[in-house]
């Protein structure tokens, strides 16, 4: 046949009479009816692309339009003049699911595989509900030719009863979550930045609840009820009473020196022992805040570094296209959500703008030398703050009507005004990235924290333990006095400090009132350091902390809202939970350094509390519960492993532990980034594939088979000085080669295929044709 001929045939676009796009259609779909692979209707036919080209002459847009359920012109549940009925489709397709064994079993799986299928199934809602309709009629005939048995029947439907009152409780419980609405409010107005913030409180509100549970019912209520107790006439003003601890509050069940070592009497000859009520409540309090806060950190790290270590990919596609909510159903929450993406696209831009900015030579000298003094001058505020606290404690008189309120009011005005000068301080050092300038920012207050809990700790063990006859009631009344005036101070003060700023903001036209993260979080984790230390002398502080942790939600919410505005510099929030349970739970490791240090070395008052029979706390454990005499096995080897030594070498190997988690990740990056590349670059072959096999099956192969950009191989090179050789490379492969002789050849795929050379004879090119 000549070329003339050839360009004479009709492609398969051109054809547009009715009967034939009918005919062919059907004979299409019967075709497609007999093969597993290639079957449009299959429940998973969008995967099956590669098959149905090759089985059907490659036409791209028919096999687009199987893959959507019908042709580009079709409207949604609306046949066109020239498709099958759409009960023909769904018979077609049903009759596919029905040689699938597994799908038309008569049983709870088989019917959530069938959703499944359903669900996944690529085709408009009417086409799904036939089919749903056409496979519960084949399900139920099935069934009755084969009755399942009672106890089978029973077991399916309860197991169905279960799943679903398990997914009525998780849909209840959040319906039911703490402070829901308004933290979604705060992270669609404010970004997720402050909404860390406020998750924090909230979790440290949830964990001081369950530790306040615990303390209520162990050791508080037995006392009360049975009326044991130190009781001391106390003459004082009850108000006034709250605001120092003493008084009225000293002989009550508040403090550790009211509780006695006597046994309570129960139920005939049982008996409730108060010490080690005490003892066993305070031991589970602290395991249980170790177990939590250790798995929330870990869980944390492992999501935000670990996980995510090789990057996350097609963040604004998922953003954009599944990032709503479909089952909002009122303009105000639709309007929240919107401003949420709002934020969110803005954090996920300013941290790819932040990773592509490039410095100069100058720049970074320039930041990083001013960063160093920086730090310099950082660290040498820290040490003379708590010098500074030292001297202070140490010059105010020894009576305690002085020094009852004064001390602490320095204190948390040092607190609260430091880590301000920090916050201000980091503007001049030039972190380009919010993130990271947050996250200096904290450790630095944390490091300041740090310092003055242990300067307090230090001064409150080395004088009152000497001048006092019970000790522990005094460092706990200290304790009780620092956390109210610091609520008072950092909490009700700055936020009418914040009001008197949004009102000369609002007089002066210039609303420029922002929340500081960095400093409200260290706030919520110095306070919840100075509750670990004091919980051991005060039973009843989880409770005082719950009421403050409450009033300091709705106050900050109500100042967040109503008098901050949103911050200039957006910036996620992913690895900022992490950073800041990491903070705390380091904060309760160095107190448990410092309790273990008061249980091991410190000795205990003799004429108050629940083990004033003891000489140091760590008596109740070897003389009390375990009966351990000085020199057995198990006192050495529990002497040995409370060492500070092996404790140290415990808390390396579990950093090492981490290290190794996270070098493991750095090492399966790259070959996660070479699968990522193999995977585009099949992606692209399949693409150029495609689109030549949609350009065969239309006809322009007959017009355009030797087109340059079609075929590329069948066009001599421009060589300058073929004979002496030169470089080329293959259109389809991803070497180079070098043909030093006058032949210049390409290279051809592993796989046998057509391949053509171009053979140099003279000043001409012949083309050779060879498998």
């Amino acid at each position: 046949m000549s070329h003339e001929d050839l360009s004479n045939i009709p492609s398969t676009s051109s054809i547009q009479t009715p009967e034939i796009n009918r005919y062919s259609e059907t004979e299409f779909y019967g075709s497609v009816n007999q093969s597993n692979d290639g079957y449009i209707g299959g429940y998973h036919s969008i995967h099956r692309l590669d098959n149905l080209n090759h089985q059907h002459g490659g036409n791209l847009q028919r096999a687009f339009e199987a893959r959507i359920g019908g042709t580009g012109a079709r409207t949604l549940g609306r046949p066109g003049n020239n498709d099958i009925s759409l009960d023909k489709h769904a018979n077609l397709i049903v009759s596919k699911m029905e040689r699938d064994e597994s799908l038309m079993e008569d049983s709870p799986s088989a019917e959530e595989l069938r959703r499944t299928a359903l669900r996944d199934m690529p085709q408009c809602l009417t086409v799904k509900r036939k089919v749903k309709v056409k496979l519960s009629k084949s399900v139920s005939k099935k069934s009755k030719k084969k009755t399942l048995s009672c106890y089978k029947m029973f077991k399916y439907r309860t197991s169905m009863a279960i799943t679903k009152l398990k997914l009525d409780i998780r849909d209840l419980a959040y319906s039911f979550e703490l402070w829901y609405s308004p933290l979604k409010k705060i992270e669609g107005n404010f970004g997720t930045g402050v909404a860390s913030y406020f998750k924090l409180l909230r979790w440290l509100f949830l964990l001081n609840a369950i530790i306040a549970i615990i303390a209520f019912s162990f050791i508080v209520i037995p006392v009360l009820v049975s009326g044991e107790g130190t009781h001391q006439p106390a003459n004082s003003t009850i108000i006034w009473d709250l605001f120092t601890g003493e008084g009225y509050l000293t002989n009550t069940v508040m403090y550790y020196g009211f509780y006695t070592f006597n046994s309570i009497s129960t139920l005939g000859t049982l008996t409730y022992s108060i010490t080690n009520a005490y003892f066993f409540s305070m031991a589970a309090i602290y395991f249980v805040s170790f177990f939590v806060l250790g798995v929330s950190a870990a869980k944390s790290y492992r999501r935000s570094f670990i996980e995510t270590e090789g990057g996350l990919k097609n963040v604004f596609a998922n953003k954009v296209f599944c990032g709503w909510d479909y089952n909002i159903a009122t303009r105000n929450a639709a309007e929240l959500k919107s401003k949420a993406i709002y934020h969110e696209l803005k954090e996920l831009i300013n941290d790819v703008a932040w990773r592509y900015r490039k410095l100069t030579f100058y720049e970074k000298s320039i930041t990083r030398i001013i960063q160093f003094f920086m730090n310099v001058i950082v660290l040498g505020i820290m040490l003379g703050t708590g010098y500074a606290i030292w001297l202070f404690l140490d010059a105010v008189p020894l009576e305690r009507g002085t020094r009852i309120i004064v001390a602490p009011v320095f204190i948390n005005l040092v607190m609260t005004v430091m880590p301000m000068l920090f916050s201000f301080m980091i503007k001049y050092e030039d972190y380009k990235n919010p993130k990271w300038a947050l996250l200096v920012t904290l450790l630095r207050t944390f490091v300041l924290g740090g310092i003055t809990v242990g300067v307090l700790c230090v001064f409150w063990l080395s004088n009152d333990k000497d001048r006092s006859e019970c000790w522990e009631t005094s460092l706990g009344q200290e304790l009780y006095r620092m956390i109210l005036f610091d609520f008072i101070i950092s909490v009700i003060f700055a936020a009418l400090f914040d009001c008197i700023l949004y009102g000369i903001y609002r007089l002066t036209d210039t609303f420029n009132l922002e929340f500081d993260i960095a400093w409200n979080t260290m706030q919520i984790i110095y306070n919840q350091t100075l509750f670990w230390v004091g919980l051991v002398f005060v039973p009843l502080l989880p409770v005082v902390i719950v009421i403050k942790l409450f009033l300091i939600w709705y106050i900050r919410q109500f100042g967040v809202l109503c008098l901050c505005k949103p911050s200039s510099k957006t910036w996620r929030a992913a690895q900022t939970t992490t950073w800041f349970l990491v903070m705390t739970f380091l904060s309760f490791l160095l107190v448990g350094g410092f309790l273990g240090y008061v249980i091991s070395y410190v000795p205990l008052s003799s004429s108050c509390g629940p083990f004033r029979n003891y000489v140091y706390f760590i008596d109740v454990i070897t003389h009390g519960i375990l009966n351990l005499k000085s020199n057995s096995t198990l006192w050495s080897i529990l002497l040995y492993i409370t060492k500070p030594g092996v404790i140290a070498l415990i808390i390396i190997a579990l950093g090492a532990l981490v290290y190794i988690l996270r070098a493991k990740a750095n090492a399966q990056k790259d070959t996660v980034a070479q699968y990522r590349e193999i995977l585009k670059w099949s992606a692209k072959d399949k693409e150029f594939y495609y689109f030549l096999i949609s350009k065969i099956t239309d006809g322009e192969y007959l017009h355009k088979f030797n087109d340059k950009s079609i075929n590329p191989e069948l066009h001599p090179p421009n060589l300058k000085n073929p004979e002496s050789g030169d470089i080329i490379r293959a259109a389809s492969s991803s070497s180079f080669i070098y043909q030093p002789s006058s032949s210049i050849s390409v290279i051809e795929p592993t796989t046998p295929s057509l391949s053509y050379d171009y053979v140099s004879s003279g000043t001409e090119y012949a083309l050779k044709k060879h498998l």
